[in-house]
């Protein structure tokens, strides 16, 4: 009889298909700075602890850190007598590894906390507890900020990076929030521009997940900013103010005609109120229509939209008559010598900020509508660019938006009421210098952020408005 071989008895070998298992012998080393790209800071441990949680669970040491692989004992009994284990001194060369790993992740000012923890689950139980507080009172603040969390003056992106940021932190302290919830904290906070799409994400039957409400918004947004370039008020005049004809000289806005205070035509040249209106102020592809034209032609941009406010078609509440009154943009201008290339003026009766240097924009595109600043000679100043600019000093810096970017005219001017609105600040003008304030902390508590006198070496903003005889702007 045949001798069965005891190989062949054995059972046929089978695939795992699960992860390979690290062996007795196996030690994994963590790269930090290759592998763990973004140090721990105060600000950023929700971003940090998933970038570290997945190599963790990559390379199968979250027992290490949660405690599920607990260190095995230093000694087995070997023939009755106690023997070093080797699992225990591999164990403990591996956390030690994986201790250096999350000690060389995290920045100087973090490295305290965690300097004198002995194993890696010690290190990762102290930030746990420092920044993953799970005490009720953190839960409130927690809710309490996101509720009261609005888009102001942030870009859709930077108020959803909030909304985000703050959501993370109450998963973190095992408290997270729904899409639904999220969703409805995000829309509370967007402001009256984003009432209509607010409405339309409340009304869905199906509930819309976070990532789709960013993209929507994210597309609102750019479909607003293409809106208010349509209805912003495309009338865009320069007040130039000359000598002919016995005429005087109008210029800022408030002065008048000091040494011929009647015009040719007898009347009265009073401009206090207001600038004096060149004849041809207006320049279109055409002919220059009538102030009810100019209106009527806005309005038929889009009689789709309904007014938030008033609920009447054809605008929205940002350009709602009732709450902003119709007022044709303009730019006045006056000057005297030639100011420095970078020199704003400050003008109070400007609607629009006008620079004739590129450099002055930060963020720039080509302008191709059929508007152009026109003198009051009848000539026109091309507009070829829109913009933003920022202003800096040795301590603020103030944003100018919707910069116009005019290469004919001499003059970088500054809108103030603009000025003042982008920036939350107010302009107080003196003889010989003016005073920007913030307004953040309130109206009668407004502390000064900058002041120039006419020896500033700053001198980014001209300080006087020059009641003197204009030049030409060609």
């Amino acid at each position: 009889m045949e001798k069965e071989n005891p190989a062949n008895n054995s059972p046929p070998h089978i695939a795992s298909t699960s992860p390979p298992q690290n062996t007795s012998t196996d030690l994994i080393s963590i790269n930090a700075t290759a592998q763990l790209p973004l140090k721990l800071t105060h600000l950023n441990y929700p971003s940090w602890r998933a970038q570290f949680n997945a190599l963790l669970f990559g390379y199968d040491l979250m027992g290490f850190v949660d405690g599920s692989k607990s260190c095995p004992p230093s000694t087995i009994m070997n023939d009755g007598k106690p023997t070093p284990n080797p699992d225990f001194a591999l164990w403990v060369r591996q956390d030690q590894l994986l201790l250096h790993a999350i000690k060389a992740s995290t920045s100087e000012n973090i490295m305290s906390f965690i300097a004198s923890a002995k194993t890696s689950r010690e290190a990762w139980q102290k930030l746990a507890h420092l920044y993953a507080n799970k005490s009720r009172s953190r839960v409130m603040s927690l809710k309490d900020r996101l509720s009261s969390l609005s888009r102001g003056t942030k870009s859709v992106s930077e108020y959803l990076q909030l909304i985000k940021t703050t959501a993370d932190e109450l998963a973190i302290v095992d408290s997270p929030l729904d899409d639904i919830d999220l969703v409805i904290y995000t829309l509370n906070g967007l402001g009256p521009e984003f009432k209509e799409i607010s409405a339309a994400m409340k009304a869905r039957e199906n509930p819309i997940t976070f990532e789709e409400l960013y993209d929507k918004l994210i597309d609102y947004e750019n479909f607003l900013k293409k809106e208010e370039m349509s209805h912003d008020a495309t009338v865009l005049t320069a007040n130039f103010t000359r000598r002919s004809n016995g005429q005087g000289t109008n210029s800022l806005g408030r002065n008048y005609n000091r040494q011929n205070p009647r015009s040719n035509n007898g009347q009265r040249n009073n401009n206090q109120h207001g600038p004096s209106r060149p004849p041809n102020f207006y320049r279109k592809a055409e002919s220059p229509p009538s102030h009810t034209q100019r209106r009527r032609g806005t309005d038929q941009l889009s009689t789709n939209v309904t007014c938030q406010y008033c609920d009447r078609p054809g605008h929205t509440a940002k350009k709602c008559y009732k709450l902003h009154p119709p007022s044709e943009p303009m730019v006045n201008f006056t000057s005297s010598n030639r100011l420095a290339a970078q020199d704003w003026l400050m003008d109070s009766a400007a609607t629009h900020h006008v620079t004739n240097n590129m450099q002055n924009l930060s963020l720039h595109s080509e302008y191709h509508g059929p508007d152009e600043i026109v003198v009051g000679d009848g000539s026109g100043l091309p507009i070829t660019h829109t913009g933003s600019s920022l202003l800096s000093s040795h301590s603020n810096s103030f944003h100018l938006s919707n910069v116009l970017f005019v290469p004919s005219i001499k003059e970088n001017l500054i809108s103030v009421s603009k000025f003042c609105k982008t920036n939350k600040v107010s302009v107080e003008f003196f003889p010989s210098h003016f005073v920007v304030k913030d307004l953040s902390s309130g109206r009668l508590s407004c502390t000064a952020l900058m002041t120039m006198t006419s020896t500033d070496s700053l001198r980014r903003l001209v300080l006087r408005r020059l009641h003197l005889q204009a030049s030409k702007l060609l």
